[in-house]
């Protein structure tokens, strides 16, 4: 009987360290898949390109696409924060009021965007940029007011949901406001983001260097 309980015992442990094995193997798998596909976007602004325009576009140099979730605008030091859209029509007001300018001006195309915007690897989309033929020195100063006035950083993941922050240079957004911070919790003002311990928090340093 003893030995009949031992044995059992033994097929027990023996079945709880296969799991657990198939369970880290599966997770190292994972990882490693989602290491292959981590997006790197940035924002490109160029005065005078070799087809005549000038634009502001987001790119996406990393090895998967780019989910962008949400996008944070910096107005007077205030987080404007937009989830899955890019609206410039709701900022219209608070540019012509600080710049002079508006949205509606004839020369200059602005990309409205309504959900989640995908990028794919290699690939840029203009949000703000000045046709070829419509380019002369007022209209490349207005791109560039807007995009230093406002001083945009987006909230984008991977297709694994791993999140990531592209802060342009000039930005704080050290603000519970920004699309940074969506699904933290503040404890005694510093703000957390849990996910499954057994699950490694990928980031671009580990990815593509520092």
């Amino acid at each position: 009987m003893k030995n009949i309980k031992i044995t059992e015992v033994c097929t027990i442990l023996i079945a709880l360290l296969a799991m657990v094995a198939t369970f880290i193997q599966a997770n190292i798998s994972e990882e490693h898949n989602r290491r292959t596909v981590v997006p790197y976007l940035m924002f490109e602004l160029s005065s005078d390109r070799e087809d005549g325009t000038a634009f502001v576009s987001i790119k996406n140099d990393g090895l998967g696409p780019a989910i962008i979730t949400g996008i944070d605008f910096n107005v007077d030091g205030k987080i404007v924060s937009q989830l899955n859209e890019i609206s410039w029509e709701k900022l219209d007001k608070t540019i012509n009021e600080k710049l002079k300018v508006t949205i509606q001006h004839p020369d200059v195309s602005y990309k409205e965007v309504k959900g989640k915007l995908v990028i794919a690897a290699g690939e840029s989309v203009e949000i703000l940029s000045v046709p070829s033929g419509k380019l002369n020195s007022d209209n490349q100063a207005v791109v560039e007011k807007i995009f230093d006035f406002l001083s945009p950083s987006l909230c984008y993941r991977s297709i694994y949901g791993d999140l990531f922050f592209l802060r342009s240079s000039s930005s704080n957004n050290d603000d519970f406001g920004s699309c940074n911070y969506k699904g933290a919790i503040e404890v005694f003002g510093t703000y957390y983001r849990f996910h499954a311990p057994w699950k490694k928090v990928i980031t671009h340093e580990e990815v593509f260097g520092s």
